[in-house]
C-alpha cells in the first residue's frame, strides 16, 4: 500500500511553496499499519515541543519578533484507501498567539493545513503557566493522526 505525501511546502503569506521534500524520506515516519486499518500522523514533523514549566519563574516573558508558520501538506492516497473519520479542525486563541489545523479531503487527495501565530509582546512571570499551557496545546494538536481503512 502506498501513500505516501505528494508535496510538501512551507508557505509564507503571498509567496509560492519554496521546498518540495522526497516521498521517501517522510514515508516512514507518516504511516502505520494496525491491521486492517493504517494509522496516519498528518504532520511528521513538529515544534520541539512546550516550554519547561518553572514553579516560582521570577523575570517576564519576552517575544522580541512575531512569527507566523503556514504549512501545508497534500497526500495522495491509493485508491484502495480512504479515511475512516476525518480530525475535527483545531483553533487556539490565546494573548501569546493562536494555532489553526484542519483536514480536507478532495477527491483522492488528503490535505493538512496547519497555521501557527506567535505574537510579540511582554507577558508577566505570573502568565508563564498560561505560555507553557498554549504551547502544550499546539504540541498535542500537532500530533493530529488520521485513521484510514481499505475500501
Amino acid at each position: 500500500v502506498q501513500f505516501a505525501p505528494k508535496r510538501l511546502a512551507q508557505l509564507r503569506p503571498k509567496q509560492k511553496p519554496k521546498c518540495y521534500y522526497k516521498v521517501a524520506q517522510l514515508r516512514p515516519k507518516c504511516l502505520a499499519q494496525l491491521e486492517p486499518k493504517w494509522v496516519a500522523q498528518l504532520r511528521p514533523f513538529y515544534l520541539n515541543g512546550a516550554p519547561y514549566t518553572i514553579r516560582s519563574r521570577k523575570t517576564d516573558v519576552y517575544i522580541r519578533r512575531p512569527s507566523v508558520e503556514m504549512d501545508t501538506i497534500v497526500y495522495e492516497l491509493p485508491s484502495t484507501l480512504h479515511p475512516e473519520n476525518l480530525p475535527e479542525p483545531v483553533s487556539i486563541k490565546t494573548q501569546f498567539g493562536e494555532y489553526q489545523a484542519k483536514v480536507e479531503i478532495t477527491n483522492n487527495q488528503l490535505s493538512y493545513i496547519r497555521r501557527f501565530q506567535l505574537n510579540k509582546g511582554r507577558y508577566p512571570a505570573s502568565d508563564y503557566v498560561s505560555f507553557v499551557d498554549f504551547f502544550d496545546k499546539v504540541s498535542n494538536a500537532d500530533n493530529m493522526r488520521c485513521v484510514m481503512i481499505k475500501k
